[in-house]
């Protein structure tokens, strides 16, 4: 017996290492060294979402912080950091299509920085905002401006009404709900409401853990002013150390259920481009669409190496499919100066 249990101590070690091999090598998942630093513009880039991600948790959770105008920078850098370590991850094409093809970021529903105010228009503030001075001259309307940054971002007249809406806006991340309530406080406002945005397609959904936060990106395209038809997913876990390990992507192909073409040699100049796009080290005529970052396609059409014309499209980012006679497709982002 004393022999066998020694025989178990000596082989647990091992067992144990097994385990956690096989826990991190399963399928396709991997944990991934990656780091949760960012030049400033990559910081500010994602630090949007995860302060969205934030306050998406704290009214979930119904946390006291959610009467606060000020947004959490301790609760903000558990998702800034998942985010980041997502973005410095190598070596995962899961990654490239959630940071470089598809740009996800998360649904910018309520606005962290812009407000409406409905008032009469009678009222002298009022006509001072209607001339975008400020101060106002409302003592109390001046204060709460000033506190919180705001200014001008739009007035709308409203003629056949006794009041206006008034746009107020502010350079600093701010819980948008809450400083709305303030505003909602006094007398001659009668109504006060964070801006909200519609539905373009993309999220960023998570899950907190022990050891992990759960990033869900997702991508839906086709008519998605009411809700996407088709949507994937990918989904990683980042571990509290910057580590990524990337677990799965389900839902529907972004090329609709057609093979990825092995294309690497395939190249797009100039990108981004002004009005045509040169595609190099094709072997065939090919098919092509190019798609908005909602997944609606703008353009079809078929190519030998060029595609003109494209003077029309807005200045921003598209997703640029291409797919051969085996039904195979290259999938690229571009973008529009």
């Amino acid at each position: 017996m004393k022999t066998l249990n020694h025989a178990m101590k000596s082989i647990l070690p091992i067992l144990s290492a097994l385990i956690f091999s096989l826990s991190v090598f399963h399928g396709h998942a991997q944990i991934r060294n990656s780091n949760c630093m960012a030049p400033d513009s990559i910081y500010n880039r994602y630090l949007y979402d995860a302060s969205h991600m934030t306050m998406r948790k704290l009214r979930e959770q119904n946390h006291t912080y959610i009467d606060s105008v000020d947004i959490p920078m301790s609760h903000i850098d558990t998702f800034l950091n998942a985010l980041l370590a997502v973005y410095n991850l190598t070596g995962v094409p899961e990654r490239d299509s959630v940071v470089d093809i598809y740009d996800i970021h998360t649904h910018p529903d309520p606005s962290l920085n812009i407000l409406t105010l409905q008032v009469y228009d009678s009222l002298p503030w009022m006509q001072s905002l209607y001339m975008n001075q400020i101060p106002t001259g409302n003592a109390t309307i001046d204060s709460m401006i000033n506190e919180h940054g705001l200014y001008m971002h739009h007035y709308s007249p409203s003629p056949n009404s006794p009041y206006d809406f008034v746009t107020l806006q502010t350079d600093t991340i701010t819980n948008m709900i809450a400083l709305a309530n303030l505003f909602d406080t006094v007398q001659e406002v009668i109504d006060a409401w964070e801006y909200g945005t519609l539905n373009y397609g993309i999220s960023i959904v998570d899950s907190i853990y022990p050891t992990h936060v759960e990033l869900t990106y997702s991508h839906g395209w086709m008519d998605c002013w009411v809700g996407c038809v088709y949507r994937r997913y990918w989904v990683f876990n980042v571990y509290y150390d910057c580590s990524v390990e990337f677990v799965e992507s389900y839902g529907t192909p972004v090329d609709l259920g057609l093979n990825e073409l092995e294309a690497t040699a395939i190249e797009l100049s100039p990108n981004p481009f002004t009005h045509q796009l040169q595609i190099e080290n094709m072997v065939e005529t090919m098919e092509y669409k190019i798609l908005d970052l909602s997944g609606k396609t703008v353009i079809t059409g078929k190519t030998e190496g060029e595609i003109n014309q494209l003077d029309h499209l807005k200045p921003g980012s598209y997703i640029l499919m291409l797919k051969n006679s085996s039904n195979e497709v290259y999938t690229q982002k571009i973008m529009k100066q």
